[in-house]
């Protein structure tokens, strides 16, 4: 599935709202929608997109999996934080919830299992 937001200080908010809309299990539900707030909130705060740009979001569903791919418009930008950095828990939350995830050049993505949940 695709979903679009776009740049805005909203735009957390619509990614939470669109992946609502879908038909996700309920073992992944609710982190699907942290997850993928941290990572467009980092988008929109890192990217350098301007006002209204499109925001990607590919989801894809199975039984035993959710992958949630976040893309900026092919833009450069990193989720990294410095590390004295009093925001930017989203690498930190992605490594916790996760079963698997990764940063790129233009696009971070997560994969949820229900057996990988609430890892310490």
């Amino acid at each position: 599935m695709r979903l679009w937001v776009r740049a805005s200080p909203l735009a957390a908010r619509q990614a939470r709202h669109a992946l609502r809309q879908l038909t996700l299990p309920r073992w992944a539900a609710d982190d699907a929608e942290l997850l993928v707030s941290e990572l467009v909130t980092n988008i929109v705060l890192h990217a350098g997109l301007g006002a209204g740009a499109p925001i990607q979001i590919l989801v894809a569903v199975s039984p035993t999996r959710v992958e949630v791919d976040v893309r900026a418009g092919g833009r450069l930008w990193s989720i990294r934080q410095d590390p004295g950095a009093e925001s930017g828990w989203g690498l930190y939350l992605l490594d916790r919830l996760a079963s698997q995830w990764g940063t790129g050049i233009d696009r971070d993505w997560f994969e949820l299992r229900p057996d990988r949940q609430g890892r310490a």
